[in-house]
C-alpha cells in the first residue's frame, strides 16, 4: 500500500485507534471484533468463523451482491442461502463449489440464490452475476459499447443476457436451470443506430480467457468457474467492497475510484492468488482485507461534516486510493433523501392515499415546508448533502448534453436499471427552483445512494 500511495501521489491519513477500527467493522459487518484482534489476522479469521458471526457476515455479503434482494425471500429460503455461505466463511466448504452449485441449479439453495439476485429484473441479474463471478462491469454496455474505458462491448452483454434467458426458467415459483438443449426464444437487442441484432447466447471468450473453451450453457459456465482466476477476482472485489464500500479494482466511470497503477494491480493479484491457493477460503480472504492498512485510515478534519465532493481534488483522490477514509453517508431512506432535497429548495413531500407513490411539490418561494414523512430529518441538512461543488460528479457526464440523459446515466452508474420516477420529479423541481446544473447532478447522485 505504501508503494501504491507513493506511486499515485497521495498521502495517507493517520491511523485509527484499534477501538475505532473495531467499531467501523461492527458497522460494516455487524460483528464485534475484540480490540485485541485488530492487527492479528489469525485471530480475526477465528472470530469470523464463529457461528453467529459467520451468519451475520453472510447476511451482509448476500445483501450486498444481491443489492437487497435477499430481504425479499421468505425466511426459510433466506436462512438456507445464508447458512450455505456461512459454511464457506467457516472454511467447511470451498466457496467456488458453493457458488458453482447455486449457478448450476444444484440443491434447493440454487433457486433461493436466483430469486435473490434477480430482484429488479433480468438486466439487474445479469449485471450482478457478471460482477461477483467474473469481476465484469456491465453497467455501461446494455445500450452501447463502453465509451469511457473502451473495454466493454454491447454484444458481450447480450450474449450473457441471452444465456440467462434461455437456460434459466421459473416454474411454480422455483428457478430451474435447464441444460441448454431445449432451445428457447431468440433474443434481439437494439443497436445505437436503431438496428436490431440477434444475440449469440454464451459466455464471451474475453470474460474467461483462461478457460479451454467458452461455455455455451449455464451448467457449463457454473462448472468452469471452479478454481478459476476470474471467479477469484470477482469474489476478492466483493469482499473488499463489503469492508470498504467499493471494490479494490474500480472503474474510471465511477465518481470515486482507485487510480489504476501497477502497485494496485499487484495488491489485487496477491489476494486473488491467496484465495486460489487457500482453496477458496473466503473467511481467510476477508480476514486479510480487514487487516489491510486501508482499513485503519482515519477521516481527516477537512472531510468531517461536509460533502466529499466539495473537498479538494487531492482529498478525493486520496479517498479513491484508500489512503484516507471517506466520511459516512447519512443513513437515510430513499423517501427521507427525497424530502431533504425538496426541503433545500422550499419543497415538500406528501404521501398519496395508496401509500405507494410520492408527490413532490414546491412550497412558497423562500419557505422550507415541514417534513411530514419522517421525524428523523432535523431542521438542518445532512452533512453530506451537496451544497457546493467544484466539478461534475464524473467528467464524462459533460459529453451528454441533455439533463435527463445525465440523470439516467447516473442511475445506471448507481446500479439501477432506470431512473426512479420520484428522483426524476424531484430533479425537475430543483431545476425549476434554479439549482445550478453541476450542483443538481451531485444532488441527483446523492438521491440515488442506497
Amino acid at each position: 500500500f505504501r508503494s501504491y500511495w507513493n506511486s499515485v501521489g497521495v498521502t495517507p491519513s493517520t491511523t485509527k485507534e484499534a477501538e475505532e477500527v473495531a467499531e467501523r467493522m461492527r458497522e460494516r459487518l455487524d460483528v464485534s471484533l475484540p480490540v485485541a484482534a485488530i492487527g492479528d489476522v489469525e485471530l480475526i479469521r477465528h472470530v469470523i468463523a464463529e457461528d453467529g458471526n459467520a451468519t451475520k457476515i453472510a447476511t451482509r455479503w448476500l445483501g450486498q451482491v444481491t443489492e437487497g434482494g435477499i430481504a425479499r425471500l421468505e425466511e426459510k429460503q433466506r436462512q438456507r442461502l445464508i447458512g450455505e455461505f456461512a459454511l464457506s466463511l467457516q472454511g467447511q466448504r470451498r466457496f467456488d463449489e458453493t457458488l458453482s452449485g447455486w449457478l448450476g441449479g444444484e440443491g434447493e439453495a440454487a433457486s433461493d440464490w436466483y430469486s435473490a439476485v434477480s430482484v429488479g429484473g433480468q438486466n439487474a441479474m445479469a449485471r450482478r452475476l457478471a460482477s461477483v463471478t467474473m469481476g465484469v462491469d456491465l453497467r455501461c454496455t446494455r445500450c452501447h459499447d463502453s465509451f469511457v474505458e473502451g473495454s466493454g462491448r454491447q454484444q458481450d452483454y447480450w450474449s450473457f443476457a441471452a444465456l440467462l434467458r434461455r437456460d434459466l426458467r421459473r416454474q411454480e415459483g422455483t428457478y430451474v436451470v435447464r441444460d441448454g438443449s431445449e432451445g428457447g426464444a431468440d433474443v434481439f437487442y437494439d443497436l445505437p443506430d436503431g438496428r436490431q441484432r440477434l444475440a449469440d447466447a454464451g459466455i464471451p471468450e474475453r470474460w474467461l480467457p483462461s478457460a479451454d473453451s467458452s461455455p455455451t450453457t449455464l451448467r457449463q459456465w457454473a462448472t468452469s468457474l471452479k478454481g478459476r482466476e476470474e471467479l477469484a477476482r470477482g469474489v476478492v472485489n466483493s469482499l473488499w467492497a463489503l469492508v470498504h464500500g467499493r471494490p479494490l479494482h474500480g472503474s474510471v466511470i465511477d465518481t470515486i475510484t482507485a487510480p489504476h497503477d501497477v502497485a494496485l494491480t499487484s495488491l489485487e493479484r496477491r489476494l486473488i492468488e491467496d484465495l486460489l491457493d487457500s482453496g477458496f477460503d473466503v473467511g481467510r480472504t476477508l480476514a486479510l482485507v480487514i487487516d489491510s492498512p486501508a482499513t485503519s485510515r482515519s477521516v481527516p478534519t477537512e472531510l468531517q461534516g461536509d460533502s466529499l465532493f466539495a473537498a479538494a481534488a487531492t482529498s478525493r483522490q486520496a479517498v479513491g486510493a484508500f489512503a484516507i477514509a471517506a466520511p459516512k453517508i447519512s443513513p437515510l431512506s430513499a423517501n427521507e433523501r427525497l424530502n431533504v432535497a425538496l426541503r433545500s429548495v422550499g419543497g415538500k413531500l406528501d404521501s398519496l392515499p395508496d401509500g405507494q407513490k410520492l408527490l413532490a411539490q414546491l412550497g412558497e418561494a423562500g419557505t422550507a415546508a415541514r417534513s411530514n414523512s419522517s421525524a428523523r430529518i432535523s431542521n438542518e441538512l445532512p452533512a453530506d448533502y451537496p451544497t457546493r461543488v467544484a466539478s461534475l460528479p464524473v467528467d464524462w457526464l459533460a459529453s451528454l448534453k441533455d439533463p435527463e440523459s445525465q440523470w439516467e446515466h447516473l442511475a445506471y452508474l448507481a446500479g439501477r436499471s432506470d431512473l426512479p420516477e420520484s428522483v426524476r420529479e424531484t430533479a425537475e423541481l430543483m431545476r425549476k427552483a434554479g439549482v445550478s446544473e453541476e450542483l443538481l447532478l451531485h444532488r441527483v447522485w446523492w438521491l440515488l445512494q442506497r
